[in-house]
C-alpha cells in the first residue's frame, strides 16, 4: 500500500518478524508446529475469523500479501522466522 501511494521513499526497509502472509493449511511447519507451542491452531483461526468477514475476504491481497503478483518497487526487506513456528514455511 505504501508504494501503491507513492510514499515508497519515506519506506526505507522492511523487517518482518514471524509473518502472516495468508491463509496456510498445508505446509510442514503448520502440520507440524500447529499444537501446543506460542501461537496454535486455536488462535489462527480466531485471528482469521477476527479480521475476515467471510471466506473471500482470504484472497484479498491486504490479508494475504502472498497474492501479490508484482512486488517491483518495494523497499528491501529482512524476513526473520523462528524453527518451531507455523508461520514458517509461508514466510
Amino acid at each position: 500500500m505504501v508504494r501503491d501511494k507513492g510514499l515508497r521513499p519515506s519506506l526505507k526497509y522492511q523487517v518482518l518478524v514471524n509473518p502472516f502472509v495468508g491463509v496456510d493449511v498445508a505446509s510442514y511447519s503448520i502440520r507440524g508446529y500447529s499444537t501446543g507451542f506460542l501461537l496454535d491452531k486455536d488462535d489462527m483461526d480466531f485471528f482469521n475469523k477476527a479480521y475476515l468477514r467471510n471466506l473471500t475476504d482470504a484472497l484479498d491481497p491486504r490479508f494475504s500479501p502472498i497474492l501479490i503478483n508484482d512486488f517491483s518497487n518495494l523497499p528491501p526487506a529482512l524476513i526473520v522466522t523462528s524453527e518451531y513456528d507455523p508461520l514458517r514455511d509461508s514466510a
